[in-house]
């Protein structure tokens, strides 16, 4: 449980940019750090594997942002920054993670 540093951005900020990186894959690192760097040369893989995770990651945060903003529990008494920060800390680890930072079971049935 990390509700204690739910607004702070460094903290969020290499928590999630650790688990992103972990979850793009050897391969795609590979091919980001390689030689290929022109985005039209880029592998399939790589590309569908960098537009999936931009979706679900936005999707995510916004689907939370939208979805709590007014419960109680969970983001409606935070302040708009540390809404944002917490949609989006959210989005990143429920995909590979399972940290938080508000508590899961206050989140709304259509959140879960």
């Amino acid at each position: 449980n990390l509700s204690s540093w739910k607004g702070d951005v460094v903290v969020n900020a290499v928590i999630t940019g650790l688990i992103i990186a972990g979850g793009l894959g050897f391969f795609v690192w590979a091919e980001l750090l390689g030689g290929r760097r022109h985005e039209l040369k880029r592998s399939v893989h790589t590309r569908l594997v960098l537009a999936a995770t931009a979706a679900l990651l936005i999707g995510g945060t916004l689907a939370i942002l939208v979805l709590e903003w007014f419960n109680p529990a969970t983001l409606a008494p935070l302040s708009l920054k540390d809404k944002l920060l917490t949609a989006w800390f959210q989005s990143v680890t429920a995909r590979t993670a399972g940290f938080n930072t508000f508590d899961i079971g206050a989140m709304t049935v259509p959140s879960l």
